[in-house]
């Protein structure tokens, strides 16, 4: 499999930041990347696929989107919890993970040792969405 990356770029203006959906390539000897709008940012924040998709089919994802380090996700989304209860968007709070790149693979923390993409729902990523974490919003420049 031929990597895949996306990335969190500066807005070339300096003025905030924003994700770049595709990088069309990436030279690591120099850092410098193209988007695919042909921008070449600065500064920015390189997230590689792991060649998981998620489970929800959509028409723009007819194969479930696609997974990133950085991504939030739900897990065991679809299956019941100790209560008895499916697991969704509303009754996650407990179930959300960060996709990460540790010890040589891809995890989101759970005790499952891989990722299965028929149990998790990307629901956001740590750069555009931290208040589904509580976390502090992130500023790159800090």
């Amino acid at each position: 499999m031929f990597p895949k990356f996306r990335a969190w770029c500066k807005h070339i203006t300096g003025e905030g930041w924003f994700m770049c959906r595709e990088v069309r390539w990436l030279n690591l000897e120099t850092q410098t990347i193209c988007t695919e709008s042909g921008m070449q940012p600065s500064e920015f924040v390189l997230m590689q696929y792991t060649g998981v998709n998620d489970c929800k089919r959509t028409d723009k994802y007819p194969k479930g989107q696609p997974i990133y380090d950085g991504d939030i996700v739900i897990v065991n989304y679809g299956m019941k919890d100790r209560q008895g209860n499916i697991i969704n968007e509303q009754n996650c709070e407990d179930r959300l993970a960060v996709i990460v790149f540790e010890d040589g693979v891809f995890t989101h923390g759970w005790c499952e040792p891989y990722l299965d993409g028929d149990l998790l729902l990307v629901v956001g990523n740590i750069y555009e969405n931290r208040d589904l974490l509580k976390w502090p919003t992130l500023n790159p420049d800090e």
